[in-house]
């Protein structure tokens, strides 16, 4: 009965496999694979067939085929179960450093969000500005969302994008773990969250720039960041922008 089961498991995989490389060569998206049309030809042609969803193959991808250069695939039937969980447990490790050469997916960004370290839709991201990443990022170390080590990684993406529907939860935790309840009032160098905020940022600005430990920047300069960030960001202003497109893009490090 073990047997069995592998042999189905390893069917399953492979198509995932074999239809990850179908997509990609001819530059479908993935979304595709959702379309009630394309199960109905595909049932067509192998009534029973149970097709794997978009964020499915999006979970295949990033270490089988993008990571691990040439692998060698699995044989079908041969493959082994333990094989198959560790590919499992290396692909749900939320690792920021596998992220880093990704290839292009038809339909999705070229980089995950900084918040959920997931690759999405291009319609459901949002670019950000360096700067305005670095506190992202540290909210999410503040939030527990992954470690400063691996902040030191995403910190080092090309650019940094992320989902809509983290940008209001992002503002609220940014106003609390940064001390503020009026930007124009709380902002200041004797507020020690910001001060904490500070610290880690310029690790972050550190681990992109490849340096030990960058120069420091005047704090004033980082107090402004942040009230660029928070007016951004807050809920009203953030659709303004977004119409005017003055978030949809990325800037240097200054």
């Amino acid at each position: 009965m073990e047997n069995v089961e592998n042999v189905e498991n390893s069917e399953s995989f492979m198509m995932k496999v074999r239809l990850l490389e179908f997509l990609k060569d001819n530059g479908i998206p993935f979304p595709v694979v959702d379309n009630a049309k394309f199960h109905s030809f595909v049932d067509f042609l192998k009534p029973g067939v149970a097709l794997p969803t978009s964020e499915e193959l999006i979970e295949t991808k990033p270490e089988f085929l993008t990571l691990s250069g040439n692998p060698e695939k699995p044989q079908l039937g041969t493959s082994s179960s333990n094989d198959q969980d560790n590919f499992m447990k290396s692909e749900t490790s939320k690792t920021a450093s596998k992220f880093m050469n990704l290839e292009s997916i038809p339909g999705y960004a070229s980089t995950p969000c900084i918040v959920c370290l997931e690759r999405k839709q291009t319609s459901e991201v949002r670019l950000v500005r360096t700067n305005d990443a670095y506190i992202m990022i540290f909210i999410c170390v503040k939030n527990e969302l992954y470690s400063m080590d691996d902040a030191k990684e995403i910190a080092k993406l090309p650019k940094f994008q992320c989902c809509a529907i983290h940008l209001d939860e992002i503002y609220r935790d940014a106003l609390d773990h940064l001390g503020v309840v009026d930007p124009e009032i709380d902002v200041h160098t004797d507020n020690a969250r910001i001060m904490e905020a500070n610290h880690l940022v310029r690790e972050l600005r550190s681990a992109r720039a490849n340096r030990e430990i960058m120069k420091q920047t005047h704090v004033h300069y980082f107090l402004r960041y942040i009230k660029k960030f928070l007016e951004n960001y807050a809920r009203h202003n953030y659709v303004n922008c977004c119409q005017q497109g003055t978030l949809l893009s990325t800037s240097t490090d200054k």
